[in-house]
């Protein structure tokens, strides 16, 4: 039944597209590949416990996209991995798949996609639809999140854009723990420089959200975001960046209260005390297992990608 609803919701918008026939130099093909090929070692000493003092990551990531003139567009991204630690592992993942078709100023999508309606950083209440966040590594430091399976219509008009998404649990993908059926409305629009958002969402079987965010960014170094969420109860979130030559940044976030008492642990990996003030240490070499976000007041800045290291 839902992938019956999922292939009406495309036919709509095919049958819609056709009703005006496209220019001739709309109807032009255009396709765009993409391959990304890294390595990464990392290198262990003063273990508690013995083991591989080096781990070793090979990654390959494939990009494809095909647009038809303005109006048909299909895009997919893989990730393949080969690790070696103890032992050899290789895994295959498809970020994304899908189609979408445009009409107007309406486009309407169906696959599996990646949205990012969230503000925050490693902890973002109003990203509903955003992929789970890792606690070893918040900001997908190798860009390995997966989209969720969904249809969406997004609508915009001069500053002014609304989105109605619906996502499936795991149709052709497995379900992931948790996740449940979700349908979404998210209006943006910029007011007075910030670029702010509204958004609502149901969950099937389970309770209603309504939530805001904004972000806005000062010249070129400063960055400031907020959020506000209610599902069983309220939370809030404070937060910004600052970045300057060497190429290093901070980042802090302020809290209330924790996402554990608000219901909204699932939107990311950090619940810290009421007004308590977070750092990332994205990496522990004690073979330990996996990272903590560590509640205190003193910042530690963390390179860009490509910079060096270094603590403030």
């Amino acid at each position: 039944m839902r992938l019956f609803l999922t292939a009406a919701f495309l036919a709509c918008g095919i049958a819609w597209a056709q009703t005006d026939d496209p220019a001739p130099s709309e109807g032009r093909g255009e396709s765009r590949f993409s391959l990304s090929l890294g390595n990464e070692t990392s290198f262990y000493s003063g273990l508690r416990v013995p083991g591989p003092s080096e781990a070793n990551l090979v990654l390959l990531q494939p990009a494809f996209a095909y647009r038809q003139g303005q109006r048909w567009r299909f895009s997919t991204s893989l990730a393949g991995l080969v690790s070696t630690h103890q032992e050899s592992q290789a895994r295959l993942r498809v970020k994304e798949t899908y189609f979408s078709v445009s009409a107007w100023d309406l486009d309407l999508t169906a696959g599996k996609k990646i949205l990012r309606w969230g503000a925050g950083y490693a902890f973002t209440p109003t990203g509903v639809l955003d992929p789970p966040r890792i606690a070893t590594d918040p900001t997908d430091r190798l860009n390995l999140n997966e989209g969720r399976e969904m249809a969406t219509a997004d609508w915009i008009h001069g500053r002014h854009a609304v989105t109605a998404a619906w996502a499936s649990g795991g149709l052709l993908d497995t379900h992931r723990p948790g996740m449940r059926e979700t349908a979404a409305f998210r209006y943006n629009t910029l007011v007075a420089g910030f670029d702010t958002s509204v958004i609502v969402a149901h969950d099937r079987g389970g309770s209603s959200f309504t939530g805001a965010n904004f972000t806005q960014v000062f010249g070129e170094s400063v960055e400031i975001h907020g959020e506000f969420a209610h599902r069983n109860a309220s939370a809030v979130l404070l937060g910004g960046s600052v970045s300057r030559p060497p190429p290093l940044w901070f980042r802090a976030s302020f809290e209330v209260p924790p996402a554990r008492a608000a219901g909204l642990e699932g939107m990311g990996p950090v619940g810290l005390a009421r007004g308590q003030l977070a750092r990332w240490q994205p990496h522990r070499c004690d073979g330990g297992g996996a990272a903590r976000a560590q509640p205190l007041f003193v910042l530690r800045s963390r390179p860009r990608p490509g910079g060096k290291k270094g603590t403030l």
